[in-house]
């Protein structure tokens, strides 16, 4: 089954807004780039999966990346939502012949190449596979199959409740992943204070 990767990428200098009481600008942006770089490079070494897609609005993205024929940038949409955002890379992964995609969101500190081939062997099963976040309100992680199976709820409150109810909706078979790498995002101080 042929499975891309996307992770939405924002740049970088303006990526992690609530941590600006703990983080200066540049600590913000320099913390965003390294959690992406560690994503990215976990999806790499997972060896799970043949695309990999990257939804930014982030110029810098292209040089912190080696040249790789299996990655491609997909601009984000003017003005767009993290939700349109996504969506609009799912069915770019098409034009690629994608049959199932992950969305991986680019701050996950503690994500493991193991978690990413769970997920991908598991959607093998599934229509949909939600990893949650670990207050479980969340969506850090969401498998399609294929990628454009329905819209999905990014940038939502609630996010995981979210794309649970409308896959039920659907009649989509569904299952949530519970994985730590994938569970743990930073968004708090508190978070970051767990990876200092």
């Amino acid at each position: 089954m042929k499975t891309a990767a996307i992770i939405p990428v924002k740049t970088f200098s303006a990526a992690k807004a609530r941590l600006t009481s703990a983080l200066s600008d540049a600590g913000r942006s320099e913390l965003a780039s390294t959690m992406f770089q560690h994503v990215y490079d976990t999806v790499t070494r997972s060896h799970c999966f043949d695309l990999i897609l990257l939804a930014t609005d982030a110029p810098e993205i292209g040089s912190t990346i080696a040249a790789n024929d299996r990655v491609a940038i997909v601009p984000d949409p003017v003005n767009a939502t993290l939700n349109r955002v996504i969506d609009n890379a799912l069915q770019k992964s098409q034009d690629y012949q994608a049959e199932a995609a992950v969305v991986l969101m680019a701050d996950l500190p503690t994500l493991a190449p193991t978690e990413l081939r769970t997920v991908v062997e598991r959607l093998h099963h599934v229509d949909l596979l939600i990893g949650k976040d670990r207050v479980g309100e969340g969506t850090n992680l969401l498998g399609l199959r294929p990628p454009t199976v329905m819209p999905t709820c990014f940038g939502n409150i609630g996010s995981y409740g979210m794309h649970k109810e409308r896959g039920q909706a659907l009649e989509l078979s569904v299952e949530t992943i519970a994985l730590a790498g994938i569970a743990f995002d930073v968004d708090t101080d508190a978070d970051l204070e767990e990876i200092r």
